[in-house]
């Protein structure tokens, strides 16, 4: 990880965590980078709040779903 996160806890969402493994013909050295990074964040799923948030962003600024959920849960 990079230095200025060591010591940090790190939170993503469901959805970060699904794109960082979305690049084709990844290598088996490059899954193993991604997993290593994933571990050692905490994972938001997608809960009620959350997905009541991603709705209303949705609906006032029409961003595309996964970009919504991003952003509720940085919320």
């Amino acid at each position: 990880m990079v230095d200025f996160l060591m010591g940090k806890q790190v939170y993503i969402s469901a959805i970060t965590e699904l794109e960082l493994f979305g690049k084709q013909n990844m290598t088996d050295k490059e899954i193993s980078i991604m997993n290593e990074l994933v571990e050692s964040c905490f994972v938001f799923d997608l809960y009620p709040d959350i997905k009541q948030l991603v709705k209303q962003l949705k609906r006032k600024y029409g961003i595309k779903l996964p970009d919504a959920i991003i952003a509720a849960t940085a919320i």
